[in-house]
């Protein structure tokens, strides 16, 4: 089995989707495995997480296929999310590619969330469409298994995270809370919307009740940056409440939390909340049971992690919404902290046997094995299932040509031979130097050629957008720093690695980048009198849930509407011939944008007025998008937009 992933979290990268990921394939060492990820709907990556952890490595599409063709997958394990529709097609298009089962993985209800009644029919035939022919499907928790056998009519398997009881967890033991130290209530995770932050926000307002009444007590928060800049300021000046970024590696990470006199789960009581994690299970919970540190739940009592804790008698859990029943939960653990010690003892009982990380990775492994068994070819139908399934998606707004994609080929990978062990095959030394090894050499930056993969690189490594997590931002390593603030398009270029582990910028890479910045595309005053002409039967199209107002005159606004960062406008422009320049006439502007083309930033918007861009050689403008950037509510108002063209011929 050659277990292709097409998920937009890597594995092992600090989210919870991405922990879980790394716990399960960590005891699949003789697997060869392969990552696919996105950071946004047009730039991929890839990874073999056995081999290399986080490490994952920008591609075009064609060195990723390239890759995958290598590879030589036998089974596709697929997270889909609305959030990254060009992740998923392309799911589809390799499974019409190398006709292998394709298993779906869910991991919380965001089909019922997507707003927009015909994308979300899109995404439910698609998905039904994976589900007729797999036959199976993964979940998160048994409540989702059976909520989703009752909508697709197929089983759905439970695959939730857990604990190895003679691995990291055996170091841990129950915590004894002493009463002569500050009590300690700890809570990590986001502090999304829709997800807990109301709920800690009560938890807080209760903490600082408690200190008003005598009692020594404190709540420490660690969450993302990209959270404490959206939340944050709910928690500043609250006494006895701290709230930090997470910056820890996982031990350190286990330690703190096996530290503290009491954990927390929190989740919101209003609808949006119910409605998107009904079925979702917390990643987090078999590891704060683990680590033995009591673990206090606070949320609907419906919701599969409260309801765990309940039934399990694993932990503390208050289903009520209220300020005073909040107050009142806090106070009776913090007065009550010689009994916390049976509570902690317990839950790490009840991690040790409901949450056996090895008889999870059984369960997972035999699914997927049985998956492969009962899959029918499709080879000799005549049209392949996927390509069905990819109708009424917006294939106009995709990275990749799907039909070139989906096309099958002669995989240049062999498949696994029996008497070949599995792990000789994901061992990067055997595989390279063709050692022992049936397979090829893994494709490098020749199959695609030294020129096009650098471009890709220093193209994909572009774009950044500041709304995004990130970690240690403009913290130096080595005198540079982690995430420079370049001006213009060549924006975060080439990271190299040092000897210690520390990643900054190197003086070669940042001297090669601005380099490409100047030769690649720049402004230039001589345009001005150039004859610029607006393209015939030019239209403009929303993408992403962003909004878009036509002007009467040719022009055009493009709000971003809280939506996620990617493209929020495809231009299509109707050309038929190369282009030389274009102007843009910028009537108002909040933050920045980007102009993009097929997945290539040609100008940064930062100011109103006219901008004009010339091109080093005539170019095919194949897919023009914008990017609002900065914040979640930019703008960018364009009286025109208009083309220079190539002479015919």
């Amino acid at each position: 089995m050659r277990i292709l992933i097409m998920d937009f979290t890597p594995a092992g990268d600090g989210t919870a989707t991405g922990e879980l990921k790394s716990a399960i394939l960590k005891g699949l060492r003789d697997t060869p495995i392969m990552q696919v990820s996105a950071s946004d709907n047009a730039r991929f990556e890839y990874a073999f997480p056995i081999e290399a952890p986080d490490r994952m490595q920008s591609a075009t599409m064609d060195d990723l296929l390239a890759q995958i063709d290598w590879f030589s997958p036998t089974l596709i394990l697929a997270r889909p999310t609305a959030e990254r529709e060009a992740l998923w097609l392309l799911t589809l298009a390799l499974w019409s590619r190398y006709d292998i089962p394709v298993i779906t993985w869910i991991m919380d209800d965001w089909i019922s969330v997507i707003g927009d009644p015909q994308k979300r029919a899109t995404f439910e035939a698609s998905l039904a469409a994976v589900f007729t022919v797999a036959g199976k499907g993964l979940s998160i928790c048994d409540e989702m298994s059976d909520a989703f056998q009752a909508r697709y009519n197929v089983p759905f398997t439970a695959i939730a995270n857990g604990i190895d009881t003679e691995g990291e967890f055996s170091r841990f033991s129950p915590r004894i809370s002493n009463p002569e130290t500050p009590f300690v209530f700890r809570y990590a995770g986001s502090l999304a919307h829709n997800m807990g932050v109301d709920t800690l926000e009560k938890v807080a307002r209760a903490v600082k009740r408690l200190r008003l009444d005598g009692l020594d007590v404190h709540l420490e928060i660690k969450t993302r940056n990209f959270w404490l800049q959206q939340q944050g300021q709910r928690f500043a000046g609250i006494s006895g409440v701290s709230a930090t970024r997470s910056r820890m590696g996982r031990y350190t990470y286990l330690s703190w939390l096996s530290e503290a006199d009491c954990n927390l789960i929190c989740y919101n009581f209003g609808d949006k909340t119910r409605r998107y994690v009904r079925y979702s299970l917390a990643n987090k919970l078999p590891e704060l049971l683990g680590v033995g540190a009591p673990v206090l739940g606070i949320g609907p009592s419906e919701l599969p992690t409260i309801a765990r804790l309940r039934d399990l008698s694993a932990g503390f859990h208050l289903s009520n919404a209220s300020q005073e029943a909040v107050d009142r939960c806090l106070r009776d653990i913090v007065e009550n902290r010689h009994r916390l010690h049976a509570v902690a003892k317990r839950g790490r009982d009840i991690a040790e046997t409901a949450f056996d990380l090895n008889d999870i990775r059984e369960r997972f492994v035999q699914t997927l094995t049985d998956a492969m068994a009962s899959y029918g070819s499709a080879s000799k139908r005549k049209t392949h299932p996927a390509v069905g399934a990819a109708k009424g998606f917006d294939t106009f707004s995709l990275p990749f040509d799907f039909r070139a994609v989906a096309t099958p080929v002669q995989r240049l990978g062999a498949p696994p031979e029996p008497e070949t062990p599995p792990h000789r095959r994901c061992t990067r030394s055997s595989v390279d130097e063709g050692k022992d090894d049936a397979l090829p050499p893994r494709p490098g930056r020749g199959s695609i050629g030294q020129v096009e993969f650098d471009r890709a690189r220093a193209e994909t490594n572009t774009a950044h957008d500041s709304s995004a997590p990130v970690e240690n931002e403009s913290e130096p390593v080595n005198g540079l720093p982690l995430r420079p603030d370049l001006a213009g398009w060549g924006e975060r270029p080439w990271l190299s690695g040092k000897a210690d582990g520390a990643v900054a910028l190197s003086r070669a890479a940042r001297k090669t980048a601005a380099g490409r910045r100047r030769n690649f595309t720049r402004p230039d005053a001589s345009l001005v009198d150039l004859d610029f002409r607006p393209a015939p039967n030019a239209f403009v199209r929303a993408l992403n849930g962003a909004n878009l107002e036509t002007r009467s005159d040719g022009g055009f606004v493009v709000r971003r509407r809280g939506v996620q960062p990617g493209d929020h406008a495809a231009l299509v422009p109707k050309l038929d011939r190369l282009v030389l320049g274009l102007r843009l006439d910028i009537r108002d502007l909040r933050g920045k944008a980007d102009l993009i083309d097929s997945g290539t930033v040609l100008v940064s918007v930062a100011q109103t007025g006219t901008l004009d861009v010339a091109f080093d050689e005539p170019r095919d403008l194949q897919r023009l998008t914008i990017q609002c950037l900065e914040n979640s509510h930019a703008k960018i108002d364009v009286k025109s937009i208009t083309y220079r063209l190539a002479e015919a011929g």
